[in-house]
């Protein structure tokens, strides 16, 4: 009689004692949003390519300034008008993001875009995704908007 007492006191402690542990990391989770816990979820919305709309406040007339997330594979990849670029996402959360180093083919180009617009990228620090998930802003560390995009494709 004690016996089964006691294994069923061990059992409802333990039962007891997971669910705390599950409410306790859901509690953290909640402290942190827009941190680890919902990170995957929400940069997702960046996967597919994005054509350029503007640059530092500048229109862009350029239609083969494009920029691609794969968020799957922690990358990015992109046109700047003559040359090709990539670079992994080496931070990401609910609305901040950084890239590593960004790599690049080395083609002559004499388009000044491709050189503001593959430094406004490498400023990145934070983004914004329009309501309909089909404008992208990306923001510098002083919260100024360097780039603007649209969606073309998921």
């Amino acid at each position: 009689m004690h016996i089964r007492f006691f294994l069923l006191s061990l059992e409802n402690y333990l039962t007891i004692y997971t669910m705390k542990k599950i409410v306790f990391a859901l509690f953290l989770c909640a402290l942190t949003a827009g941190s680890t816990c919902f990170a995957k979820q929400s940069i997702s919305l960046l996967n597919g390519e994005w054509q350029v709309t503007e640059i530092y406040g500048q229109k862009n007339n350029d239609s083969d300034l494009m920029l691609g997330f794969n968020t799957k594979e922690h990358r990015i990849y992109g046109n700047s008008g003559c040359n090709t670029f990539f670079a992994l996402i080496s931070n990401a959360s609910k609305k901040k993001i950084s890239f590593g180093a960004m790599g690049a083919t080395r083609m002559a180009c004499h388009k000044d875009d491709n050189y503001k617009y593959t430094t406004a990228v490498s400023e990145t620090a934070a983004y914004k995704i329009g309501k309909n998930n089909d404008t992208l802003e990306l923001k510098n560390k002083k919260g100024e908007i360097v780039v603007r995009l649209t969606r073309t494709q998921k």
